[in-house]
């Protein structure tokens, strides 16, 4: 198992490489020499007219050493980020708190940035959370990656009970197809490059593209620990 984990964290590493875009490091390194280490289409694209926003929620003290370093790695990237720490979370209710937040930031549309997303600390959705999970507890638990995802389309099907729910053989929630990626560090950090290479490879776009991204503060390899949101927008303004 241990090699299988180690295989795993090293392609995802090596498909940051490939793409010629430098590591998510925890603590971060960033930003040394950065403008430097990326790769020459990123910078055509930003004088192209290339504009990123990210937004990082994360209300958990002990957590800001990785807060900082998935900040600094997006705006190596050339990404305006605003990060939400304003709150106070309740025991270990990140993967709660990270499912509601990214669902607030979501259903924003072009305004997630500024959306207020401070009720996801409330105790009612660990409440609400624990009833979907039919866990017996009453206070919060760790959420695994499964217990994430299922939250995020339950909260979202709570919010929105009249929106039509398109479940797809091939697509275990329909919050994936947001897109939505969760799981550990690496693997989001990768998911993250891949989908924001995709955009900039697509110079013609006139679509604004949205994606968003649960994090565990854990790579691969270790046990989860804690839940990040992070919601990411990329359009072109070629005026």
């Amino acid at each position: 198992m241990h090699d299988t984990l180690q295989n795993e964290f090293d392609n995802n590493l090596r498909a940051l490489t490939l793409l010629g875009l430098p590591p998510l490091v925890v603590p971060t390194q960033w930003p040394l020499a950065l403008c430097l280490a990326l790769p020459q289409q990123l910078l055509v694209a930003h004088t192209a007219g290339l504009v990123l926003e990210a937004r990082i929620v994360d209300f958990w003290e002990g957590s800001a050493v990785t807060r900082t370093a998935i900040s600094s790695w997006l705006q190596g990237l050339g990404f305006n980020v605003t990060v939400t720490a304003n709150q106070h979370q309740i025991d270990v209710a990140c993967g709660y708190v990270a499912a509601r937040a990214t669902n607030l930031m979501f259903a924003a549309g072009h305004d997630f940035c500024t959306v207020d997303v401070s009720d996801a600390v409330d105790q009612c959705y660990v409440d609400i959370g624990n009833a979907y999970l039919e866990n017996d507890s009453l206070v919060s638990v760790f959420l695994e990656t499964q217990d994430v995802l299922f939250l995020t389309q339950q909260f979202r099907e709570l919010a929105f009970p009249d929106e039509p729910v398109m479940r797809q053989a091939d697509v275990a929630y329909p919050c994936m197809q947001w897109p939505l990626t969760v799981g550990s560090l690496d693997w989001v950090a990768r998911r993250l490059a891949e989908t924001f290479m995709s955009y900039v490879g697509r110079s013609d776009s006139h679509e604004p593209s949205r994606a968003f991204f649960i994090t565990n503060t854990q790579d691969c390899r270790g046990p989860g620990s804690h839940w990040i949101s992070v919601a990411i927008s990329m359009r072109w303004d070629h005026s």
